[in-house]
């Protein structure tokens, strides 16, 4: 996988080939897959809509310049429509982690999901 990072050097979101073998960049330029994942740990992300948002963008960029489609989980296109939903529901796990006293990204969230 390829990691995105922040200024800091914190993983944001991972690039993986869906298929074998993985990604390096030693095959990147004659590597052939039908499919890319975008993945995001959501509780180790501290700033997980702006990385969401990011990794959005990210795949939106592939998917012009690849001639493919963005596609969600369950391979349906995503619209505007789903992303909101999942920034809803994103926000929601991240106000549950905050009032649990492991805000995402924290010490301790790094080892409640390690």
């Amino acid at each position: 996988a390829f990691v995105y990072t922040d200024a800091r050097g914190t993983a944001r979101f991972m690039l993986e080939n869906q298929e074998q073998p993985p990604f390096s960049t030693e095959s990147l330029r004659t590597l052939s897959t039908h499919g890319i994942t975008l993945l995001l740990d959501v509780p180790r992300v501290a700033d997980g809509v702006a990385a969401f948002d990011q990794m959005v963008g990210v795949g939106r960029s592939l998917a012009t310049s690849l001639g493919g489609t963005l596609v969600d989980d369950n391979q349906a296109e995503v619209t505007a429509q789903g992303l909101e939903q999942i920034r809803t529901q994103l926000r929601s796990i991240y106000s549950a982690m905050d009032a649990a006293g492991a805000p995402a990204g924290s010490p301790l969230a790094l080892r409640l999901f390690a």
